[in-house]
């Protein structure tokens, strides 16, 4: 509770409703004038909101879990570096070395095989792959 908080009071709101989750979770006082843009945001803009066609997709990753074992050993042994740029001016010839592996480790047959899987699921819903947002 910060100071001056009284829980007494009925438009009592507390830290923590603002601190912890969303505004969803939010108790809302009485009516304000801050309704207005609540109901703005999650009536409205939700109503807006562009729902992924990949929804409800999961991958069948059984196919290459060896290859996700090494891409996943290559990323953490180069994310941190490059991603810091703690490699200085060697940060290209670095990133070179870390694709290079990736491309050992068969990350074009993981992303054949994603993109594969992508497209039936795409296709299974009757949507044109080339043209999924606007449907």
């Amino acid at each position: 509770m910060l100071p001056g908080d009284d829980p007494k009071n009925p438009n009592y709101v507390g830290f923590t409703n603002w601190a912890v989750g969303n505004l969803y979770n939010a108790y809302i006082v009485g009516k304000s004038a801050s309704d207005n843009a609540i109901s703005y945001l999650f009536e409205e803009q939700n109503a807006k909101a562009i729902v992924s066609p990949l929804i409800g997709l999961k991958p069948d990753i059984s196919s290459f879990t060896t290859e996700l074992t090494q891409i996943r050993a290559i990323v953490n042994e180069y994310h941190k570096t490059l991603l810091s740029g703690a490699l200085g001016d060697d940060w290209e010839e670095k990133y070179e070395e870390f694709l290079a592996k990736l491309k050992a480790a068969g990350v074009d047959k993981v992303n054949e095989e994603l993109q594969k899987q992508v497209d039936e699921f795409i296709k299974s819903k009757g949507l044109d792959k080339n043209n999924i947002i606007a449907q």
